[in-house]
């Protein structure tokens, strides 16, 4: 069963991704977090951290794998 939702999402997954994007755009309803403006930058600089890391992250484990190109 897993396998089979798996293989929809991976299969169906450039189209997915814009369409759950559209649909949080027109039903989402911008808000400050609780209420706070003040928690809204701290949200904003957790989040860009959050990412960076991931990003610093992913090119630290690529740095690591050997990638052989190349025809025969």
């Amino acid at each position: 069963m897993n396998e089979k939702i798996g293989g929809f999402f991976f299969r169906y997954r450039n189209a997915i991704g814009p369409l759950l994007f559209l649909l949080a755009l027109f039903i989402g309803n911008p808000a400050y977090p609780l209420g706070q403006p003040d928690l809204d930058i701290l949200f904003d600089v957790l989040g860009v951290t959050c990412a960076l890391l991931g990003q610093a992250l992913r090119i630290l484990t690529i740095g690591y794998e050997y990638i052989e190109r190349g025809g025969k």
